[in-house]
Formats: structure tokens, C-alpha cells, sequence
């Protein structure tokens, strides 16, 4: 049985690193972009079953991305993971279509744990992480 599989979008090296050590500790396959430019192309070649997607971005920032990839019908799972603080950015995001939203910092056990609701919620049990 195959790995499920986590899109890391985040212009932050340290982040993409954090979140990675995590995901493949739990045994996700993960793949990472930079900015919503790159993960629309890298979303030609690889079906993840969910996304981490932080908001404050260059090229595409993820408020940019959430509506194109909706737009384009992409049923994909989006967490939003962001540092953002305005108030009214969970409510946005949920509407432009995100499937949840967390405040950075964030732990590694909530992450993984939204990850596998999110997996749950959308194939009806909950993977088999390590």
C-alpha cells in the first residue's frame, strides 16, 4: 500500500523543512513548492491526497491560489497553515474553499492529526501513518 502523500506549499526553507521531518516521520511521501505558481505546475505531474498551504507568498500568494485551484474544479484537501493574524482569515479561507486553517506555530501532532481527519474525511478511514 502506498504512503499517502502531503504537498508542502510554503516559501519559508525552515518550515518546508519542519513540516517534512514531520510528515516523513509519520510515514507521509512529501512534496514541497514554493509559491502558488510552481504548485499549479507541479499539480500537472503528482496527485497529493492533501495540501499544506501558507498564505503569504511571492508570485502567487495562496489566497490567489485557493480561488484558481477551486475555480479549475481541483477537489484537492487544503489546509491552510499561515502566520498570518488579521482577523477574518479562517473565515476567507474557508470561503475561497480551504478545508481548514491553522495559526503558525503550529505542533507536529496537530498537524498530522488535522492531515489525518482530513484523509478521513475524504476516503472514509483513517490512514495507516507511522
Amino acid at each position: 500500500m502506498e504512503n499517502p502523500s502531503v504537498l508542502v506549499v510554503d516559501d519559508d526553507p525552515d518550515i518546508r523543512i519542519y513540516f517534512e521531518e514531520a510528515l516523513v516521520e509519520a510515514g507521509y511521501d512529501v512534496f514541497e513548492t514554493i509559491d502558488g505558481l510552481d504548485t499549479i505546475d507541479i499539480l500537472k505531474t503528482i496527485e497529493p491526497d492533501v495540501m499544506l498551504l501558507d498564505l503569504s507568498m511571492p508570485n502567487m500568494d495562496g489566497f490567489e491560489f485557493l480561488e484558481h485551484v477551486r475555480d479549475e474544479g481541483i477537489d484537492l484537501p487544503i489546509l491552510v497553515v499561515s502566520g498570518l493574524q488579521e482577523e477574518g482569515i479562517a473565515q476567507r479561507v474557508l470561503e475561497l474553499g480551504a478545508n481548514g486553517f491553522r495559526s503558525k506555530p503550529v505542533k507536529p501532532s496537530v498537524l498530522l492529526e488535522d492531515i489525518r481527519q482530513l484523509l478521513a474525511d475524504v476516503n472514509g478511514i483513517l490512514p495507516l501513518a507511522r
